[in-house]
């Protein structure tokens, strides 16, 4: 049984590779973390981008702010992506919302339904449109909100980062960086 990355292999194909910072650095050996700590700056000086999974702890965190103030000091911050954890409840909010509005809409085309809504409904029917569409758009508007509230924590988390606030999981950790 062969797998891609030996397919890959024979064709001399690199693939792509992955850094994980929190599997690659030892984290309970003080003599392994140290030399994973002194490496970080060489493996970053390899990567084409950094990619941030930001989260309410990622600056408050003393190894990740090392990490990218040293991606930082290598390179253009347009290399950088931050994206949030929480891009696929949006993603998935938004699709909800886009499936709620369209079976809205197909149930209120039906043939029996309209003729109900028809006969009882006192307006025009692109009156119905809007009183379905409305709410829906509202909730959108409240999903984008939540969203733009997300980048703006994460601009109001990177100003008021202090290395001294910084949490550690070792205190001896604070001194490899000082």
């Amino acid at each position: 049984m062969l797998f891609w990355h030996e397919i890959r292999s024979l064709f001399s194909c690199r693939g792509l590779l992955v850094f994980l910072d929190r599997t690659c650095v030892h984290q309970t050996d003080l003599v392994l973390k140290r030399k994973g700590i002194e490496s970080l700056p060489a493996f970053l000086a390899k990567s084409r981008s950094l990619v941030v999974l930001y989260s309410d702890l990622y600056l408050q965190k003393l190894w990740t702010v090392y990490e990218l103030a040293t991606f930082l000091l290598l390179f253009r911050s347009s290399r950088l992506q931050v994206q949030s954890v929480m891009f696929p409840k949006f993603v998935i909010g938004g699709v909800v919302l886009t499936c709620v509005s369209r079976a809205l809409f197909a149930w209120l085309r039906t043939p029996k339904i309209w003729e109900y809504i028809g006969t009882n409904f006192p307006g025009p029917p692109e009156t119905l449109d809007l009183l379905i569409l409305l709410p829906l758009s509202c909730l959108l508007s409240a999903l984008c909100g939540w969203w733009a509230r997300q980048y703006e924590d994460i601009h109001r988390h990177a100003s008021a980062f202090r290395v001294a606030q910084a949490r550690c999981q070792d205190d001896r950790d604070r001194r490899m960086v000082e």
